[in-house]
């Protein structure tokens, strides 16, 4: 019998791939597609709402424990005021930086990587969120494949392959 030999493109001596390394050295390599506008707008729309939700959630908490008195007119109410809005900004910076998704990318099955494909710096997904403050920066989707935000941080939103299970 004949020995069974390599195809020619095959590395005989290459590690065994796990389907984690696969699709992270297929990003890497540019491979892995973009999200499509569509999944974005529905990231957009998720998120927005899940903001609105934290916010009201916070507003309502607060309220219970404070009086009118102590929110109208005074440091008090502008610094919940600032708070409150700033709750935007930390879910996106928290969530992107920690598991690279937010509850709307996680929906659609996306995530946010580098320009290599990897996990994004925190100082990216820092200048990614201040982007988003600008106004009408979402219109920038409509003048570029995209838009401002992943733009300055160097980052995109790429769909991610669903994980098989192994029997």
């Amino acid at each position: 019998m004949l020995p069974i030999l390599p195809m020619a493109n095959e590395n005989p001596h290459r590690a065994p791939q796990t389907p984690t390394a696969t699709a992270t050295s297929k990003a890497r390599k540019g491979r892995l597609p973009l999200a499509s506008k569509g999944q974005r707008v529905v990231n957009l729309i998720v998120d927005a709402t899940t903001i609105v939700l934290l916010q009201i959630a916070v507003l309502v908490v607060l309220g219970v424990f404070l009086d009118e008195a102590t929110l109208e007119g005074n440091s008090v109410g502008t610094a919940l005021t600032i708070a409150v809005y700033s709750l935007g900004f930390f879910y996106y910076v928290v969530l992107e930086a920690t598991v690279g998704r937010t509850v709307g990318k996680l929906l659609t099955r996306t995530r946010v990587v580098d320009a290599g494909g990897r996990k994004p710096s925190t100082s990216a997904i820092v200048m990614r969120t201040l982007c988003r403050l600008i106004p009408f920066e979402f219109v920038s989707f409509l003048l570029t494949e995209n838009g401002l935000h992943d733009a300055a941080s160097s980052t995109r939103v790429v769909r991610v392959e669903r994980q098989r299970v192994e029997e």
